[in-house]
């Protein structure tokens, strides 16, 4: 270094020259101008540690040696040291060669002769930094030094020291001339003390964490550096030492606190994790395991890359450099467990920078998989629902209530003729499109629905087309989701189009119509031929004495009657289908008692027929057969006035037969009446009408005669 009017070369009260010890310390130390920041002077460790060679004093200033974002960072702290506080803060140093230093930069406003200068500092980052300005410029470095300075000889005795080492341990100047170096410090240290200055003279440095102990007894820690120097041909240990003590307590309160959030972090069920710049692991919590089923200490080494499924990791890289660059988003994405299995999981991350270059990331992970699967599934599902709606050919619709929203799927708008964007998506647009004559019937179908009053919300409605024409549509739906309170939020359904249903059914109803007026008229004609007929026999039997042809005449007419009124009862009914027999029967009989000239209070007739509807392949053997027996009644069983009861049952029975029966009290049938009988038409007729039907004939003579059809229900196979 040149030779530098502003460090005097004047010797202490010790003995050594200022300058030489200036050059000696172990830090980089550097003189400025209090008003133009220039640099007057360095020591040796500055032009050592940063490249710099003063040629020119004042040719370099503090803020040229710094990098440009730091300027106002650096004027900032010039003023307060200006105002008389020592100022110490993160600094970057940028070397000769261009190589950035990372330091702490500690500024001290000096005094020299009435010139204001300002000492400047520059401790490794993170070191601690101690300043106070006293005594004259000649001792001004050395009691500038943050901390406890010391020059031991070659004897061990300490040399010179500033005031700083006498406030700290509490001794005055002249008890520490008496006093060898390692009595300052604990006795239990005094070895490694002794062994560290023997290491200094032998090695040329060491650096040792001890105890000092005060004159008073206080422990306080301690870090001593030092280093071997030739003053004058002699050997020197120039050495300082700082309290460490608010350091050391931040370190435990760290350790703590990195133990507690390691717990934390541990002991949750999502990873925490972190890499380098390149995406090099370098810390994983060990929910790892559980997950994918690898240790921490087989992850922690290794690429991301290694672990992330190959369909993946092309987005995920990108996303990995889009973090480089300050562009955080959470992603999703398959990790490959040890088994070999893919697992979803879900992580966000954020960028690490130091000095404002990027490091690396630090991010936590979740297992999603469960979730990714279920929505797996429910795509699925979804896909196969879009294809039953597709294939229906059902337009879908969902309904927010509170708003109004109404959103369709395509085939629900070409229904009527629009493209989806040509509706608006509300409630009041469907409302628009509903007929008048089918609005007050449909809201009401639907408030019924949404009061919880039908289950099931359905109605068949015409909704206004594009082209103006009106689409029979088949709504269906339901509320979904309620309130707390139970006011519905939600509810969702499919319309079909049924015009073409609707249609053809109208055509079926007009056919019907059709065919039930021909068929009217068919069974009025039939009715009108055989009254005809017999009209016929009765005119017949006014020209003929003979009584024989007369009856059997008289009973070709109730036959032939027994049919007309079926089909005159068919003419009437509003069903083509079926006889009520109920009425058939009772009209019946009444029209035998008449044809008989029976007194009806002298026989008395009881009908007892079921609820039942016969079809009409059924009605007119059944009316024959009731035609033949009651008449046979009313001609044998009660002769010469004879009093009694006739009756006509019908019941419906448990295994889906019906039994007819017509009952007497009369005198009965002869003893030696084989049954049926072959002679007798009218027997004969019954008998081969119930094979027609299917049936059983059975008779019972107690108390006269009871004669059995028992025949299959209507329809029959």
């Amino acid at each position: 270094m040149p030779q530098d009017p502003h460090i005097s070369r004047s010797r202490g009260k010790n003995g050594v020259a200022s300058r030489d010890i200036f050059d000696a310390i172990p830090i980089p130390l550097l003189v400025c101008d209090a008003v133009t920041g220039a640099i007057l002077s360095a020591n040796d460790s500055f032009s050592r540690d940063f490249g710099y060679d003063l040629d020119r004093p004042g040719a370099l200033t503090l803020s040229s040696i710094g990098t440009v974002p730091q300027r106002s960072t650096l004027s900032a702290g010039l003023a307060r040291a200006l105002s008389g506080t020592s100022q110490t803060f993160p600094w970057v140093v940028k070397g000769m060669n261009g190589t950035e230093h990372s330091v702490e930069l500690s500024l001290t406003l000096v005094q020299e002769s009435g010139a204001r200068r300002i000492l400047a500092q520059f401790h490794p980052s993170g070191a601690p930094a101690h300043s106070e300005a006293e005594q004259d410029f000649s001792d001004v470095v050395i009691n500038s030094v943050p901390g406890a300075f010391y020059l031991i000889n070659l004897d061990g005795h300490m040399v010179r020291w500033n005031s700083i080492t006498e406030r700290l341990s509490g001794y005055s100047a002249d008890e520490i001339r008496t006093m060898s170096p390692e009595q300052f410090f604990a006795p239990e240290e005094c070895d490694r003390i002794r062994h560290a200055l023997q290491r200094v003279f032998s090695a040329g440095s060491a650096t040792t964490e001890c105890t000092m102990v005060t004159k008073g007894g206080r422990r306080m820690p301690f870090l001593l550096s030092g280093r071997r120097i030739m003053l004058h041909g002699a050997p020197f240990l120039i050495g300082l030492g700082v309290d460490i003590g608010e350091r050391k307590k931040m370190e435990d309160a760290l350790r703590r606190s990195e133990q507690r959030y390691r717990s934390l972090i541990e002991d949750i069920h999502e990873i925490v994790f972190s890499t380098d710049e390149a995406g090099v692991v370098t810390y994983i919590s060990p929910s790892v395991e559980a997950m994918i089923g690898f240790r921490p200490v087989e992850v922690v080494g290794r690429h991301f890359a290694e672990f992330v499924s190959p369909e993946d990791l092309p987005r995920l890289q990108t996303e990995f450099r889009d973090l480089a660059e300050g562009r955080a988003e959470p992603s999703e994405y398959r990790v490959t467990s040890k088994g070999g299995d893919t697992h979803w999981v879900r992580s966000s991350s954020r960028p690490r920078y130091t000095d404002g270059r990027f490091v690396g990331i630090t991010g936590i992970m979740t297992d999603v998989h469960a979730r990714k699967v279920a929505e797996g599934r429910f795509h699925e599902s979804q896909e196969r629902l879009d294809l039953a709606v597709g294939g229906a050919d059902l337009g879908t619709w969902d309904w927010d209530i509170p708003t109004g929203r109404v959103t369709h799927n395509a085939r629900w708008a070409e229904m009527l003729g629009f493209s989806p964007d040509e509706l608006e998506s509300h409630f009041s647009t469907w409302e628009k499109l509903v007929h008048p004559d089918d609005k007050e019937r449909v809201l009401q179908q639907l408030q019924d629905h949404i009061e919880g009053k039908t289950p099931l919300y359905e109605a068949e409605l015409r909704l206004r087309a594009k082209d103006g024409g009106w689409r029979w549509t088949l709504d269906r739906g339901k509320v979904v989701r309620r309130d707390a309170s139970g006011a519905p939020l939600r509810m969702s359904g499919t319309q079909l189009d049924i015009t073409e249903r609707r249609e053809a059914e109208n055509m079926l109803r007009e056919s019907l119509q059709e065919k039930e007026l021909l068929l009217r008229e068919i069974h009025h004609r039939v009715k009108n031929n055989l009254q005809v007929i017999s009209s016929l026999f009765n005119l017949q039997t006014q020209t003929i004495t003979d009584p024989k042809v007369v009856a059997a005449l008289k009973e070709s007419h109730n036959r032939v009657r027994s049919m007309a009124l079926v089909h005159h009862m068919m003419y009437q009914a509003s069903d083509f289908a079926a006889v009520d027999l109920v009425d058939y029967v009772h009209t019946l009989t009444r029209s035998l008692y008449r044809s008989h000239s029976v007194d009806p209070e002298a026989v008395l007739l009881s009908v007892d027929i079921a609820n039942v509807r016969l079809g009409i392949d059924t009605a007119i053997p059944c009316g024959l057969i009731i035609n033949e027996l009651v008449s046979n009644a009313l001609r044998h069983a009660y002769p010469d006035g004879r009093r009694g009861t006739l009756s006509v049952t019908l019941v419906h029975n448990s295994d889906g037969t019906h039994t007819l029966t017509v009952r007497d009290d009369g005198i009965g049938l002869p003893t030696d009446l084989i049954f049926p009988p072959v002679a007798t038409l009218g027997l004969a007729l019954v008998e081969t009408l119930s094979r027609q039907l299917e049936g059983t004939l059975s008779i019972d003579r107690t108390g006269g005669t009871a004669i059995s059809v028992r025949f299959a229900g209507w329809p029959r196979p």
